[in-house]
């Protein structure tokens, strides 16, 4: 509690540092846990070092007592944006701004800093909203953030946990970064619940296309927990501390380590049917046809990270220049002095590869595997709605279809080699989270066990193996899945909803093809002898398969349970018919508690 003596000092030095403009600006990385390189920076506001109000945490409390807030914002944006431009990082920067301040601009002047005059461009800023003033109006907030966006700007959730209204913020505003406040990160290694909550964040903004940020990262278990969990984005005091001067990269061991991510065996497949290209997207600057080759030689020898800059004319691709050709050809002799005053685009590359920041990661990688090499070196455009929205990397490609194929091994049935439950699971929980209608088919080999008792375990898998193969040549469309759940269980996901005649055709192919297991005798007696659990003699007809199916709507199901309760069922009403046979559940689940 601040006594009015004391509050009115406070008063007049929050004036002073007002006046004579003695904010200063720090700026705190961003890592992209994947690749162990700074992302972006957050731009923090300090006041002097040998002031009570050089803490933010008393600098704002006093200028709210002082009604100077939109004051003290717009200060500390100023300050934040004007030192970031004579920094010349190259990279986005994250402000902090409050709702009030973007809702109630006071006295209709926004707090926002003119960029165009500091030599910044709008999508180089992330707008990061704090719930520090939560008494906001949430229509007008999206309105105001709408505009923002309109206007090149990036939009984020700060704190995300921190407060009462955080979800409903998400779900209204649809930021394109959410950070996730420091309680929920730090000690999440061991705790449980911590972990299962980071788990489920990172799954709604898997769905919602939003990029996670897990602040407060200061122990390299943590790190670990979320790089397990998936989340791509991390900033905190293992990586650094809010400088002056933006911090280039961390030391090579932490570097390594943010690569090689942690080694985690408890965690379920990522879900990488839902990856788009926009995983990879980095948010690099681009130039205009007209600038000089000589200040596009000036961006590269600022920022050696930079490999490639996209050349955008009216917010539209047009070419790309690469930093190792582009830097070859202007140290020829006399190449400065010829080519430097000239425009870039009489120098770019023109042969790039354009894709849709929306596009899955299968599909562009075979986009990228079908065009030249070199794509994969000078990297790939990234565009949203056909403008320009960020650059990807053909290297951080090739990995995440590395990865992908690993972690498809590692959660592969091994004898079938298909998908196991766990990303059978996930692919219809995915869907599920879709609302689009599919069909799901659940196929059990009818008299398995006797088969295997009597012609033995070798035949029995060589069944299962080429009732695999047989699936999968029937089911082969790019929106279909075909997933071993175990012994001679499978799953099918049909997202085209002809699922009829393409079951048939399965059911006519494989009582065609069974006959192979079998000897001339049993085919012709149409039957074959072995025990059963009694150890009596008994007569099994020959193989079939048995298909219970499932239309799954989203609103009569609410997770992958209740959609192989309806398969089971109807599985067992398949079973009762003779011989290879198929029934369509088309009962609603017994009623449960909804959302």
């Amino acid at each position: 509690m601040v006594n009015t003596a004391d509050a009115m000092q406070l008063d007049g030095l929050l004036k002073d540092l007002l006046t004579s403009h003695r904010l200063s600006a720090r700026y705190q990385p961003i890592m992209d846990l994947r690749q162990g390189t700074v992302f972006s920076h957050e731009g923090l506001i300090r006041g002097p070092s040998d002031s009570a109000l050089h803490s933010p945490f008393h600098l704002f409390n006093a200028a709210d007592r002082a009604g100077l807030s939109h004051d003290v914002e717009r200060e500390a944006l100023q300050t934040l944006v004007s030192d970031w431009a004579k920094l010349g990082d190259g990279r986005c920067l994250f402000l902090n701004l409050s709702p009030g301040a973007l809702v109630r601009p006071k006295g209709g002047q926004s707090v926002l800093p003119d960029l165009e005059a500091l030599g910044v461009r709008p999508d180089s800023v992330v707008i990061e909203l704090t719930e520090r003033d939560p008494a906001f109006d949430y229509a007008t907030l999206v309105e105001a953030a709408n505009q923002l966006r309109a206007l090149g700007y990036t939009i984020a959730m700060d704190d995300l946990g921190e407060g009462s209204s955080s979800l409903r913020l998400w779900s209204e505003l649809h930021p394109e970064f959410v950070k996730i406040d420091m309680h929920f990160v730090q000690g999440v290694a061991f705790n449980p619940m911590r972990f299962q909550f980071l788990r489920t964040l990172h799954d709604l903004a898997s769905s919602t296309g939003a990029r996670l940020v897990a602040e407060g990262i200061e122990t390299e278990s943590d790190l670990a927990a979320v790089q397990d969990i998936g989340i791509e984005l991390g900033q905190g005091y293992l990586f650094g501390r809010p400088e002056p001067n933006p911090i280039r990269g961390v030391g090579a061991q932490l570097a390594k380590k943010l690569r090689e991510g942690a080694v985690g065996g408890t965690l379920p497949a990522p879900r990488t049917f839902r990856a788009t290209a926009e995983k990879f997207m980095m948010l690099v600057e681009p130039v205009a046809p007209s600038m000089t080759n000589n200040a596009v030689h000036e961006r590269f020898q600022k920022d050696h990270g930079l490999e490639s800059l996209p050349v955008v004319r009216e917010n539209v691709p047009v070419g790309i220049i690469t930093r190792n050709s582009f830097m070859d050809f202007m140290s020829g002799p006399f190449s400065r002095d010829l080519y430097g005053r000239k425009p870039c685009e009489t120098v770019m590359n023109h042969d790039m590869l354009v894709a849709d920041k929306k596009i899955p990661v299968q599909e562009l990688s075979e986009k990228v595997v079908n065009s030249d090499r070199m794509h994969i070196a000078q990297g790939f455009v990234l565009t949203s709605g056909g403008f320009y929205a960020g650059m990807g990397s053909g290297f951080d490609l090739l990995r995440e279809i590395t990865t992908m194929q690993v972690t498809a091994a590692r959660y592969a049935n091994p004898l079938s080699l298909l998908p196991g439950n766990v990303p059978t699971h996930e692919n219809v929980d995915f869907l599920l989270d879709s609302g689009q209608p599919f069909v799901v088919a659940y196929c059990d080999l009818d008299h398995f066990k006797p088969f295997n008792d009597t012609h033995g375990y070798r035949l029995g898998d060589d069944v299962i193996r080429w009732t695999a193969t047989l699936l999968a040549e029937c089911f082969h469309r790019q929106d279909d899945f075909v997933g071993h759940i175990g012994g001679d269980d499978f799953i099918v996901v049909m997202q085209n909803l002809d699922w009829e005649p393409r079951v048939q055709n399965f059911l006519s192919v494989f009582k065609l093809g069974r006959d192979q297991f079998f000897s001339p005798e049993e085919i012709a007696k149409g039957f074959y002898d072995g025990e059963n659990r009694r150890k009596e003699k008994e007569s099994y007809p020959l193989l079939s398969i048995s298909i219970g199916l499932a239309y799954v709507q989203r609103d009569l199901f609410l997770s992958h349970h209740e959609v192989s309760t309806s398969c089971t069922s109807a599985k067992i009403v398949a079973k009762g018919i003779v011989g290879c046979s198929y029934f369509m559940e088309r009962r609603k689940p017994k009623a449960g508690v909804r959302a």
